[in-house]
């Protein structure tokens, strides 16, 4: 799962609070949020505010295991919709 989100809180709401509580992550979290990192060579569409978080869910698992990560990433996506984060996916 890849998103884009505007907000401050994802950080508390998601990193903070969704994967220490699960501790399920057994892949790389790719996390890009500072617009000064990102350049016009880049292929991708950034939004106009300076902080802003790119995250990249790199999940690997075995069959047994998809439903917890479709579970977390359901929680994900129901914390930024009750927060009023906007986002999208990539």
């Amino acid at each position: 799962m890849s998103l884009h989100v505007l907000r401050l809180d994802f950080n508390e709401g998601v990193f903070k609070d969704i994967f220490l509580k699960r501790n399920i992550t057994t892949g790389p979290v790719l996390d890009y949020r500072n617009r000064n990192k990102w350049d016009d060579m880049m292929s991708a569409v950034i939004p106009d505010e300076e902080l802003f978080y790119t995250v990249g869910f790199l999940h690997s698992s075995g069959f047994d295991d998809r439903k917890a990560f479709d579970d977390q990433n359901k929680e994900i996506l129901k914390f930024c919709d009750n927060a009023g984060i906007d986002f999208e996916f990539c």
